[in-house]
């Protein structure tokens, strides 16, 4: 896919990309919890995603500091977000390192949080296919949230696809608070000072 014009009117310092699968039936399974994450942090900011039909993507501006970030869902289904962000990412001409992305983690449980700066897909196929997008270039910062543990007798893509239980669902807002500091102390202090905040 590629986004037609040779570049937008502004200047993006930061593409955060949360990522989930579109449609209802996914909006509330653990799988999306990237998705949530980042509406989260948005609405913490007082910002509206709009519908990008040509990019398969939603999008958010918003300024945080002295930055302008751009924030990302691809609408391609996980197992193609390569193919929405790395269009943009080339659009707005940067590097990887200035990709942040957050992820499901099914290894670790519903309310850890690790915020690392590089590092392999961990089996997770939204960040298979974004490092095969990024020609295997690793060195992208990525906040994993968990959504564990999986449990025992049932199949990996019944669970992360399946609506949250009652317990997940309370346990959600707390979750997604964190990952909105997560953020936002990564982009304002760096990494060290979120692994700090944020690692559990």
């Amino acid at each position: 896919m590629k986004l037609v014009g040779s570049k937008l009117p502004f200047q993006v310092d930061w593409l955060i990309v949360g990522l989930g699968n579109r449609g209802t039936q996914y909006a509330d399974t653990p799988h999306n919890i990237g998705f949530q994450a980042l509406d989260a942090f948005a609405k913490a900011h007082q910002v509206s995603f709009k519908l990008e039909k040509k990019a398969l993507a939603e999008v958010a501006i918003l300024t945080l500091g002295n930055q302008r970030l751009l924030l990302l869902k691809p609408l391609t289904y996980m197992n193609l977000s390569g193919q929405c962000v790395e269009p943009f990412r080339q659009l707005y001409q940067l590097p990887v390192e200035r990709c942040l992305v957050i992820v499901d983690e099914i290894n670790l449980p519903l309310g850890a949080v690790r915020i690392r700066a590089k590092g392999s897909a961990g089996g997770q196929n939204g960040m298979k296919h974004l490092l095969q997008c990024f020609q295997q270039n690793q060195n992208f910062p990525r906040i994993r949230l968990g959504i564990g543990p999986q449990p025992a007798g049932v199949a990996l893509e019944d669970f992360v696809l399946a609506p949250y239980s009652v317990s997940q669902q309370e346990q959600l807002p707390t979750v997604l608070n964190k990952a909105v500091l997560c953020v936002e102390t990564f982009l304002e202090k760096g990494l060290l000072e979120a692994q700090n905040a944020c690692n559990s």
